[in-house]
């Protein structure tokens, strides 16, 4: 009877020890994922530079690629579908030089920086810009990338 209290016991322990080692590897699985989506998450980011007109620089200062879903442009309230349309409802005579607009799923990727677009720094009336911006990691993470800003005027 012993023996057999004995080998009942040190199963139960066995199946314990299995149980375990099956629950860290399943916790450590969902620590690796985790890890490596944070590890190729896209972060967003826009840089002005301001010589003879405005450049605004759209960067992805992020390990992984952005899957663009949608972008838009708002300006003083009315939303846009190009560059152009937005600054001529600001001055009919204005310049718009290289712009760039995104499709659905444009890749904007780790470490790339897009010219967004290029204007003049003459512009008579003040305009309030919202570029928003959404998008996927390559893990179907959605985040969304918003930046405002004021051109033109006096």
């Amino acid at each position: 009877m012993t023996k057999n209290k004995y080998e009942k016991f040190n199963s139960i322990a066995v199946l314990i020890v299995a149980l375990s080692a099956v629950a860290v590897a399943v916790w450590q699985a969902q620590l690796t994922r985790k890890h490596n989506q944070l590890t190729v998450k896209p972060y967003l980011d826009v840089d002005f530079t301001v010589e003879g007109g405005v450049t605004l620089v759209l960067k992805n200062k992020g390990e992984g690629a952005a899957i663009v879903q949608e972008f838009t442009l708002v300006a003083n309230g009315q939303e846009f579908s190009n560059w152009e349309d937005l600054f001529r409802s600001v001055d009919e005579d204005v310049n718009i030089g290289m712009n760039r607009l995104f499709g659905f799923e444009d890749i904007i990727g780790s470490k790339e920086e897009v010219i967004l677009c290029q204007f003049p720094d003459n512009t008579p009336k003040r305009v309030n810009i919202i570029i928003t911006l959404k998008y996927e990691s390559i893990y179907g993470e959605e985040d969304t990338f918003e930046t405002s800003f004021s051109y033109g005027g006096e």
